[in-house]
């Protein structure tokens, strides 16, 4: 494959899309960028077994394995999908809205906790342990529960 086939380009690659994984690294070798919002993409990624959930412009992903095929990127016209009911780009609500993506000082104070654990620093009670770290790190105004919210 040509390191530079999808130079230049920013993909959205839905993770609805059978081996989503497998697929970004083809992209990444091929020198292409991958986007986690789909505001940002050149090009959207969706599984064409689900055009309800792919929004307007969206691209069969099959566009990648047969531009590597070919090697050269395949027109977009043949691989637009046809959406039941097209949806704005970028419009999809989160599937869950109650809780809050950690920051890094969480993501290193889970860290922490860890490797104490694995070191047998202190005990391995799962709830305990993040009630714990819940303390520890996050204050009620960042809370995302039901009471948090009033």
């Amino acid at each position: 494959m040509s390191h530079n086939l999808f130079a230049g380009g920013k993909f959205y690659v839905s993770l609805q899309v059978r081996e989503c994984n497998r697929l970004k690294a083809l992209i990444r070798d091929g020198g292409g960028e991958i986007t986690t919002r789909e505001g940002d993409a050149h090009y959207l990624l969706f599984d064409p077994d689900q055009p309800h959930k792919a929004p307007e412009g969206a691209l069969d992903y099959k566009i990648i394995s047969d531009s590597i095929e070919h090697g050269v990127f395949q027109g977009k016209d043949s691989y637009r999908l046809e959406s039941v009911d097209p949806r704005p780009v970028g419009s999809l609500k989160p599937a869950r809205t109650t809780r809050a993506r950690f920051t890094e000082e969480e993501d290193l104070a889970i860290w922490n906790m860890v490797k104490k654990l694995e070191s047998g620093q202190i005990a391995p009670s799962k709830a305990e342990m993040w009630k714990n770290l819940e303390r520890q790190v996050r204050s009620d105004t960042t809370l995302c529960s039901p009471a948090a919210k009033m």
